[in-house]
């Protein structure tokens, strides 16, 4: 019998694969929790960033939106000639938010006006405004029996002066000729009525004055290029007073005589110097 040897088989040197440690099935990714991301929001500063971010945004919309933030209460400075309400409607400030009220356009529009020199605008939160304006004021010569005088804007007596005025001076007759000496105060309010009447009626109602007098019975009134005296008294009403002498002018009625204090003006008119008066009054 052949007997035929066989070396047994040698062990096999190949290595099973091992799965390597970082590899992960698909469909088991891990996610993190709700607290361990707001863990992390908190640790990174994200979570505060955006809680700032929408604390911001809720304040700008409360500013813009928030009616307390409206202009509502406007006061007016150093206004004579035009009224309160005629500079708040001019600047246009009323109603808009605080936020956009201090434009240029607001001091564009009140300077623009021909009565007013220069014009600032304060704001205050959380809804007021004030306007302090520069009104166009002619310099003033007062004018007695002795002389000429020059006057300071608070109406006081300086000195007197050889100067017969000009176009940009309002000489004001004192019909008491009471005597003057420096330091005296006059009345001021006549004397900013006076240059108010100065600036307005020739710029509203085309009438010049070439005299204007002061009495301290009478107030202020004005002489025209047509020889009428019109009186004007205190400065009360005057657009009441203007009103009137507007619509006379445009009726064309004629007068050599006017007094606008009362409540139903009086005007007459002076046919000759002999001859009877002609008098009567105009419905307020």
């Amino acid at each position: 019998m052949d007997m035929q040897r066989t070396n047994p088989p040698e062990p096999s040197t190949a290595r099973p694969q091992q799965r390597s440690a970082g590899r992960q099935l698909p469909g088991r990714q891990a996610t993190p929790g709700p607290w361990r991301s707001l863990l992390e929001w908190l640790r990174n500063g994200q979570l505060f960033s955006l809680l700032l971010f929408l604390l911001t945004c809720s304040a700008l919309v409360y500013l813009f939106i928030d009616l307390r933030f409206v202009v509502r209460q406007v006061s007016v400075e150093g206004n004579s000639t035009l009224a309160d309400e005629d500079v708040v409607d001019l600047a246009g400030l009323r109603g808009r938010l605080i936020w956009f009220a201090h434009g240029g356009d607001v001091l564009e529009r009140l300077t623009e006006h021909p009565y007013i020199v220069a014009a600032s605008v304060e704001l205050s939160l959380p809804d007021r405004a004030r306007i302090r304006i520069e009104e166009q004021r002619p310099k003033v010569h007062w004018q007695t029996s002795s002389g000429h005088y020059l006057v300071d804007s608070a109406g006081k007596v300086m000195t007197t002066t050889q100067e017969l005025g000009g176009e940009d001076v309002l000489v004001i007759i004192d019909a008491s000729n009471h005597p003057l000496e420096t330091g005296t105060q006059l009345d001021l309010s006549a004397i900013q009525f006076a240059q108010t009447l100065a600036i307005r009626l020739p710029n509203e109602l085309a009438v010049t004055p070439t005299q204007v007098i002061w009495d301290p019975q009478l107030g202020i009134s004005v002489r025209t290029a047509s020889d009428q005296v019109i009186i004007f008294g205190r400065n009360e009403e005057l657009d009441r007073k203007l009103a009137v002498l507007h619509q006379l002018l445009t009726d064309q009625t004629a007068f050599t005589y006017l007094d606008l204090q009362l409540s139903a003006p009086f005007y007459q008119y002076q046919v000759a110097a002999t001859a009877t008066p002609v008098a009567t009054s105009v419905s307020p």
